[in-house]
């Protein structure tokens, strides 16, 4: 492990001295458990599947988690780090040899028959043509090469947790509260306290994944899709969509800045940088494209979540304020503006930095 990388990650998004050094301690013990260094462990979805399995017996199964997710996310921010979200190495060459093919879309090995979404391989064959084509019109001439690369549906289904800092809590909460009836009011059971404060993080289904390197593919997890409990088969449908375009833009961002800057890791030093992005363009395509219910949730997630350590809600930044209650409260003028400065943050990540300022604006 490397202890004081981590530690340093730890201070510089939001855990103060003490907890910092606790994670260390928690990611210590994950060695200890699971026989192997941590950045063996976060080398893949699989390995730390394996590891939670391990983990689960503990009863501090939860902190534990949560250490192994936090290392996980300092991996991927560093160029040591995990292949995920990850694109080509300047040793590989360029993207541009890959070249379309037929049979992108396909599920894993692992799953059986009877676990198949009937027709779920061809809805998506035919959502990708059109997402690739969204992008083209959205991001030309700022960038025009959108090939394809392979998807394949898993049936695993991985959450990602964010531990949250007790300050933007506490903020967060007042902010609820003081737009709540405080005489009807009770904290310890309303839904601030019950997502936020009692749990200290956000615990989210992953829905897919960009994977980078040599073969950069993405996959999607087609359970963790259907995310209500009487979701429609179009509301599925419409966020299996939106998934695929959220990671479609993972590799067309990924893409733009390696032959930019030749940097494979570039695109990603900034997750909340990189999320943005890509949520947006999800939820946009998504809004363009018959999945506004879905599109709209999204929004609502957002503004839920606004000023947590939650990458995805600085989609909302692309957006004039003050932010409307709802997505569909928006005339189309005020979308496109936004499309707008979506290009213009695009045009500038070649310079994370540069493109965080225009986002903030």
């Amino acid at each position: 492990m490397r202890k004081n990388g981590y530690e340093n990650y730890l201070l510089k998004n939001g855990h103060n001295s003490t907890g910092a050094e606790r994670y260390v301690k928690l990611c210590e013990r994950i060695e200890r458990e699971a026989s192997k260094d941590m950045d063996t462990i976060v080398c893949s979805p699989a390995e730390i599947d394996r590891t939670k399995d391990v983990l689960k017996t503990s009863p501090s199964y939860r902190d534990l988690r949560a250490a192994l997710h936090a290392y996980r996310d300092f991996a991927e921010s560093t160029t040591s780090g995990w292949v995920i979200s990850t694109p080509a190495s300047s040793t590989t060459g360029s993207w541009k040899t890959y070249k379309d093919v037929a049979g992108l879309v396909n599920y894993e090995n692992s799953v059986r028959s009877y676990e198949k979404v009937t027709g779920l391989c061809d809805y998506i064959e035919i959502e990708y043509d059109k997402i690739r084509e969204f992008a083209r019109k959205t991001l030309i001439p700022i960038w025009r090469d959108f090939p394809a690369i392979p998807v394949y549906l898993s049936k695993e289904c991985p959450k990602e947790v964010y531990p949250l800092d007790r300050r933007a809590i506490e903020k967060r909460i007042r902010e609820i509260c003081d737009k709540c009836d405080r005489r009807n009011c009770n904290p310890p059971r309303c839904r601030a306290f019950n997502e936020i404060w009692e749990n200290e993080c956000i615990v989210d289904k992953i829905f897919g994944r960009f994977y980078g390197g040599e073969e950069p593919h993405i996959v999607i997890y087609f359970r963790n899709c259907d995310i209500e409990p009487n979701m429609s088969d179009s509301e599925y449908l419409s966020v299996v969509a939106e998934t695929l375009a959220h990671e479609y833009m993972h590799f067309i961002h990924a893409y733009y800045v390696f032959e930019a800057t030749k940097n494979a890791v570039e695109p990603f030093k900034k997750k909340e940088l990189s999320e943005a992005l890509a949520d947006f363009f999800g939820v946009l395509y998504s809004l363009k494209n018959g999945g506004k219910s879905v599109a709209s949730q999204r929004y609502d997630l957002w503004k839920w979540r606004k000023g947590t350590n939650w990458p995805y809600w600085n989609a909302l930044r692309f957006f004039s304020k003050p932010y409307k209650k709802s997505l569909i409260d928006y005339t189309g003028a005020e979308i496109d503006c936004a499309v707008k400065k979506f290009r213009d943050v695009f045009k500038n990540t070649t310079n994370p930095t540069k493109a965080m300022e225009i986002l903030k604006k």
